[in-house]
């Protein structure tokens, strides 16, 4: 069987994010799906808590953008790898993966 040129390429396992708060930290989180910016998190996580819970699915993506008002407190566990906390202090946008 052979399969038009315009057929879009089969995605790649999307990739997975979870983050732990070590202090409450306000987080925003957008995946991006498709090509198009998703909000899929925008709140205060208390200390010592995971969005999403571990007993959730991961947030998926093909990237994600995220905003931390604190990136210290911050734990960034990305494809089940815990990354800890963004290397820079205070307000922070990062893009994971990184490019």
């Amino acid at each position: 069987m052979q399969t038009s040129d315009n057929t879009p390429p089969k995605a790649a396992t999307p990739n997975q994010l979870r983050i732990r708060a070590k202090k409450d930290t306000w987080i925003r989180v957008i995946a991006i799906r498709d090509g198009k910016e998703v909000q899929v998190f925008e709140d205060t996580i208390d200390e010592d808590d995971m969005m999403p819970g571990k007993d959730d699915p991961a947030w998926t993506g093909e990237s994600f953008v995220v905003t931390t008002r604190e990136a210290a407190d911050a734990e960034i566990i990305f494809n089940d790898s815990n990354f800890g906390a963004y290397e820079k202090p205070g307000n922070q946008t990062f893009r994971l993966p990184a490019r």
